[in-house]
């Protein structure tokens, strides 16, 4: 009968992750030594692949796709209000709370300006609280939404910003919502941490980790340079097309799996 062949995907970007204890390791190698094809959606994971002793023969690379038809650009309700959008889970490395110290001050500069955030998860209780405390009641807001709604969510705001950090077991491996944004046409703030340059390319503006300070330079840069977010959000939508169509890159493991059928 036909020889099975195993693929696997591998999002993990730290080299020899995940081992902390002997048996982990042991589990870690034996499955690796099974599989025959990974499928890597970044550079950085197909390094950290080869790091740890696989061949690249047995890597391929082939990014994550979203759906162009359904996140797509619109154009912009003319109010005056900017919305800055966070979408991600409340959580420190997540850099929510960095983002809410950079709009605080982008408040103070800027009276037209609302922070939306989409998700949750263990800070929403803290920021919540924030929010009272600093009554910004009708400035930011906190929601939950299903994924369906979410290329509304996107063409409804002028720029994402989720400053992901790094952390000593992970860092941001892709970061769909980046994908997202680029093929909505809005432009990208965000920490230049693990595989978000790479993903983001062009498309955004990067701050220093940790550094709540650019976050709010760079956020004030975008809502006073027209141009620059423009130019930013086509670059985006263009980098969608060119590099995360879905189409293509469905393609593209179709034929993976086609010529892993015909190695015997």
């Amino acid at each position: 009968g036909a020889i099975k062949k195993l693929v696997s995907t591998w999002w993990e970007t730290i080299p020899f992750n995940n081992e902390s204890t002997p048996a982990k390791k042991r589990i870690k190698r034996y499955v690796m030594s099974q599989v025959n094809m990974f499928v890597c959606y970044t550079e950085r994971a197909k390094n950290c692949l080869i790091a740890e002793g696989i061949t690249e023969e047995r890597i391929k690379v082939i990014p994550l796709g979203v759906d162009l038809e359904d996140f797509k650009p619109a154009k912009k309700n003319e109010t005056n209000r900017f919305t800055i959008l966070f979408v991600g889970r409340l959580i420190e490395e997540k850099g929510i709370l960095d983002l809410y110290e950079a709009f605080k001050m982008v408040s103070q500069n800027e009276q037209q300006v609302m922070l939306r955030i989409v998700g949750a998860g263990p800070l929403e209780n803290r920021v919540q609280k924030l929010i009272q405390k600093d009554g910004f009641q009708n400035r930011v807001i906190i929601e939950h939404k299903s994924y369906k709604e979410m290329p509304s969510v996107f063409q409804q705001a002028d720029i994402l910003c989720v400053p992901s950090k790094n952390t000593k077991t992970w860092e941001e491996q892709y970061g769909m919502v980046f994908v997202e944004a680029m093929a909505s046409g809005i432009p990208i703030i965000s920490y230049a941490t693990g595989s978000i340059p790479r993903v983001v390319g062009n498309a955004g503006l990067f701050a220093k980790e940790n550094n709540s300070n650019e976050l709010f330079a760079l956020i004030i840069q975008i809502i006073r340079a027209k141009d620059l977010s423009a130019k930013l959000g086509t670059i985006g939508r263009e980098r969608a097309e060119k590099v995360f169509d879905t189409r293509k890159t469905r393609n593209e493991i179709y034929k993976l799996y086609k010529t892993l059928d015909t190695r015997h």
